[in-house]
């Protein structure tokens, strides 16, 4: 492309050919003299200093290709926000039915006063509420285990003297 005079790089950049000088003058802008007295602005260092204005009609000046395009895109960010929406119902979802949930445990904890007034450490205010969780289930776990029919403990017998 040639070299654009000071109107034409003015009406290019849409601003007057006072502002588009002072930029020359500033150092803003490279425009070498031409010999008539004239500047000749390139264009590409114009746009530099002049980026092109965003349009108020940005559908009527894109070719046909940009708009299709702009249209899929629009299309994939709505499907994304609902998709967004679901994923945020179901996490509000997931955390009420903790929150269930660990009101139950702590309704089953409560129910089970033969299990606390048995040990000391559960009754301790300062271990952790997961600790003593722990040591419940534990417990809980070694009574099933124990009722279990067949079971070495159950007969009295130590698996490990059987197998020697």
């Amino acid at each position: 492309m040639s070299a654009l005079s000071l109107r034409q790089a003015a009406a290019k950049a849409g601003t007057s050919k006072s502002a588009v000088l002072r930029a020359i003058r500033s150092g803003r802008l490279c425009a070498p003299r031409k010999y008539d007295g004239g500047y000749a602005i390139d264009p590409a260092e114009l746009l530099q200093v002049y980026p092109p204005k965003a349009t108020h009609e940005i559908g009527r000046n894109r070719p046909a290709a940009l708009n299709a395009a702009a249209d899929g895109l629009a299309a994939r960010i709505a499907v994304l926000e609902a998709e967004v929406r679901n994923l945020n119902e179901i996490l509000e979802e997931v955390r009420r039915s903790r929150d269930q949930w660990r009101e139950e445990v702590t309704r089953l904890t409560r129910a089970m006063p033969d299990m606390q007034a048995g040990s000391a450490s559960l009754q301790d205010a300062n271990t952790p509420l997961d600790l003593q969780l722990f040591r419940i289930f534990q417990g809980i776990r070694r009574r099933e285990f124990d009722s279990l029919p067949g079971t070495a403990i159950e007969n009295g017998q130590d698996p490990k003297q059987d197998a020697a």
